[in-house]
């Protein structure tokens, strides 16, 4: 949408940006949000607030109010709700092993090949979509598409455990978030992986949102 209403790659860019820094922040930051609401509640919620972040940039660009500005605090607010949204369905999958009667590594292993899958495949969708019907509906489908899937889960996932349903956490929210990046810190091997993640996902969303 910013390529074809701007023409800028620059812009593009700086749109990229403001969806993927909120977002990689929100998921690294939401640990223990999630692991005091429960997976599959934050996993709901945050596809239905999606649905309106990303239904009102058709919405707002119809009516002849979508300032540059606007549009980057909105994609923020989106990043900021799909990182925990993310998060969140990830960390159903022991649940959704355990309910399935299926063994862990093979559900992660599912769980894995259909997400890398889904991000090979839409992006190629994605173009057919926008060469055909145009940006604007792409990014009404893109909506309706977190609208299912935010359905989905919230008819299928397992309910799980929540540490505390009613939202008062029984330890404070920097202390459970300490707690598990010095969990992650001092795992040399997790260390690793999570630096080397960061830095290819880096270039890898570069590559993908601008220069591609």
């Amino acid at each position: 949408f910013t390529l074809i209403t701007t023409g800028s790659a620059t812009l593009t860019g700086v749109v990229a940006f403001c969806e993927a820094g909120p977002y990689a922040l929100a998921n690294a930051l939401g640990g223990p949000i999630v692991d005091q609401l429960g997976a599959r509640r934050v996993s709901v919620t945050a596809d239905l607030v999606s649905v309106l972040f990303i239904g009102v940039i058709p919405l707002f660009h119809a009516v002849g109010f979508l300032p540059f500005w606007l549009l980057l605090a909105i994609v923020a607010l989106a990043g900021c709700a799909r990182g925990p949204g993310d998060g969140a369905k990830a960390a159903l999958v022991p649940d959704t092993a355990a309910a399935a009667g299926m063994p862990l590594e093979r559900v992660t292993g599912l769980y894995g090949t259909t997400d890398r899958s889904a991000e090979t495949v839409a992006p190629f969708l994605a173009g057919v979509l926008v060469a055909l019907l145009g940006p604007l509906t792409a990014l009404l489908l893109d909506a309706a598409s977190f609208a299912r899937a935010g359905l989905v889960i919230a008819i299928t996932a397992p309910r799980g455990r929540a540490s505390h349903p009613d939202g008062e956490a029984t330890e404070p929210y920097l202390r459970r978030l300490r707690a598990g990046l010095t969990f992650v810190w001092q795992d040399r091997l997790l260390r690793a992986i999570v630096v080397m993640v960061a830095v290819t996902n880096t270039v890898d969303a570069a590559m993908v949102a601008v220069l591609l």
